[in-house]
């Protein structure tokens, strides 16, 4: 898997990912992320998917539980921290206050991992379990069971900026820029994920409420975004009466379609977090003489030390190497190792498994759709913005701060990602046809190159490349 995060998150993550022991008994020792991608080991992953397959829904629900508690704690940390007037604090006492939201959030990131191995054991038995009730429609039930039954937060930032969009006419220039304040208060971290990226601006927040177009269509796209959920709903319901699913099957239905709202809720709330623990983060980069950017690809060790001890920032050649590109792995499930420069320059040379350039590529189909457009690849979130409206975004993976990016694509392409995914959920929210999982897209597509994205049929055709 693959999505940019900083050096202070990923350390974390790999230091914490033991915890998945908590969850299923077997914990995660194993991984090593090079340049943004991320590589596990196979058999600790089977062995903890077997773990989950003996009682997929008491895992997934324990998962759900486990997960929205630490969660709901670094919120609640994370808004008394917001509360404190930093200014006056000591640096020792800065490193305090770091230290202990540092752990918290390392339990959250730790799980990081959970949701993916979950969501592969709850797809196959819901699908073989629907095999015997309806062997001839198991796709069609599939696709409208494998919806949310809310709207993630994301969406509910989308419609709230297509409300604040509609009203607009009727505030006054004062009441404008303090309804835009409000949204920006409320969800100022859609741009962000984990650490990394710029919370929004009022700037950024009036930008977007243009690009929501007319009161007619922006009107029309709220609409249709809060009727999708009603209408699915309403559609499940038919589906179970009609092939009399039995109870048991439809607590499996719920668990899953509860875990595919967790699974995205949960990057949301901690992205929620993130930015409110920023100005603690920014205070503490500004009493070691660095940019908030550059304190995000420090080692907790490198950060606390200094303030603790009052000494100077030693590290910068090291960072700034760090920004560029890094690698680290664990063995152990705790102890990690960070390597950057020519280190990485030579693991990068290595050849890679790249699969056979085609035409054609192929992956799973996650909103419907027929249509055609300029390619746009974007290598991660500091990318976002050469996205133009209409293009294609083809991509890894995407977090929630590439929604805007979403909303202004014509269709979505992914190398990773299920029917569960951050991408596909998001995807049926803003009805964008979408096609996830087809492993090398970023590697054959380039910029400009016109391309037909099928998702009735889970099928990108290149039209015409660019050269």
């Amino acid at each position: 898997m693959s999505f940019k995060t900083e050096v202070l998150s990923e350390c974390l993550i790999q230091s914490n990912m033991h915890r998945i022991q908590w969850l299923f008994g077997w914990p995660l020792k194993k991984m090593f992320m090079l340049d943004n991608d991320i590589h596990e080991d196979c058999d600790e992953i089977a062995r903890t998917v077997d773990a989950i397959a003996q009682y997929p829904v008491k895992a997934a629900a324990k998962a759900n539980r486990v997960i929205e508690t630490l969660c709901q704690k670094l919120l609640t940390a994370s808004q008394r921290l917001q509360r404190r007037r930093l200014r006056g604090f000591s640096n020792s006492e800065l490193a305090e206050l770091l230290d202990q939201w540092l752990d918290q959030y390392g339990e959250v990131v730790g799980l990081i991992a959970v949701p993916a191995m979950v969501d592969r054991v709850l797809e196959r038995v819901l699908r073989d379990e629907l095999r015997l009730a309806a062997p001839h429609d198991v796709e069609e039930l599939f696709r409208v069971l494998a919806h949310t039954d809310r709207l993630t937060e994301t969406g509910r930032a989308r419609a709230a900026l297509l409300r604040l969009a509609l009203s607009q006419s009727k505030f006054s220039p004062e009441k404008r820029r303090n309804a835009i304040k409000r949204y920006v208060a409320q969800y100022g971290w859609t741009s962000t994920t984990l650490l990394g990226g710029t919370p929004l601006t009022p700037d950024d927040v009036a930008a977007s409420m243009r690009e929501a177009g007319r009161p007619d269509v922006a009107r029309v796209e709220l609409k249709q975004l809060m009727l999708d959920i009603r209408e699915n709903a309403a559609r499940t319901r038919v589906l179970m009466r009609q092939y009399r699913l039995s109870p048991q099957l439809r607590r499996l239905v719920a668990t899953f379609r509860r875990y595919m709202w967790i699974r995205t809720a949960r990057l949301e709330w901690t992205n929620q977090a993130c930015t409110m623990a920023r100005p603690l983060l920014e205070c503490c980069a500004d009493r070691l003489g660095l940019a908030y950017e550059e304190l995000i690809y420090a080692l907790p060790e490198e950060i606390l030390q200094p303030l603790r001890r009052a000494e100077r920032f030693r590290h910068h050649a090291q960072v700034w190497e760090r920004l560029r590109k890094y690698a680290m792995v664990t063995f152990d499930g705790r102890q990690t190792h960070l390597a950057s420069g020519a280190v990485v320059d030579r693991l990068l040379k290595n050849p890679q498994d790249d699969q056979e350039v085609s035409r054609d590529l192929h992956g799973l189909p996650a909103c419907p759709g027929i249509v055609r457009g300029r390619v746009r690849l974007l290598k991660d979130r500091s990318e976002i913005r050469k996205l133009r409206q209409g293009e294609v975004l083809i991509t890894r993976l995407t977090t929630p701060d590439f929604l805007p990016a979403m909303q202004r694509s014509v269709a979505i392409v992914t190398d990773l990602g299920g029917i569960t995914s951050h991408t596909a959920i998001v995807s049926r929210e803003l009805r964008k046809p979408c096609i996830v999982g087809t492993k090398n897209a970023t590697k054959v597509l380039h910029d400009g190159d016109l391309v037909e994205v099928d998702a009735e049929k889970g099928v990108v055709r290149v039209v015409k490349r660019l050269s």
